[in-house]
């Protein structure tokens, strides 16, 4: 008896392949090496098999896609931003095979990179202040993303801006878009 066949929709093949162009990113391109995880994922399952689990990662983004507003969904770009950012919450040390992987539930999914997109616009925010008025941005000044990630959970009430200028003053630096009221 031969196995059935298996039909897949439009979007479940794009996710499918969106997911293989990441897996291949992360595995063997420019991203090699980041993700000792899924190296050994593909290592021990090889290629064929990875390729063939990306139905059922594709599935799993379709889902947590599912879940976002139109806006959130306008904002993202699906295989550059969208796709890695599901992946990199999909546990690559789960023993078994490609079907009986188990994902997190998709509304975490999407509840998680909410806060990391909170996080990405006030830091955005932050740093724009610091450059109006300092001509510097947090990087320049020696902040890693680390620090100010720290920051910024530590103190969810400070804004951007009150960020800046309590930086500004910690550090006692020279307003640069006031420099002209001074001559």
């Amino acid at each position: 008896m031969s196995e059935p066949e298996k039909e897949y929709t439009h979007l479940e093949m794009e996710a499918a392949l969106c997911v293989w162009e990441e897996i291949n990113e992360r595995t063997l391109l420019s991203k090699a090496g980041r993700y000792p995880e899924l190296n050994k994922l593909r290592e021990d399952w090889g290629s064929p098999t990875l390729r063939h689990a990306s139905i059922h990662f594709g599935r799993f983004c379709l889902q947590v896609y599912d879940l976002l507003t139109e806006q959130q969904r306008d904002n993202l770009v699906y295989d550059w931003e969208f796709i890695p950012a599901v992946l990199d919450h999909i546990d690559w040390t789960q023993p078994g095979e490609p079907g009986e992987f188990e994902f997190k539930q998709p509304q975490e999914v999407v509840d998680s990179m909410k806060a990391g997109w909170a996080f990405n616009v006030w830091l955005q925010h932050a740093n724009s202040w610091l450059k109006h008025g300092w001509s510097i941005d947090f990087a320049e000044a020696g902040a890693s993303t680390e620090d100010m990630r720290r920051f910024f959970d530590e103190n969810p009430e400070r804004t951007g801006k009150e960020m800046a200028e309590w930086w500004a003053d910690k550090y006692d630096l020279d307003r640069t878009d006031q420099a002209w009221n001074r001559i």
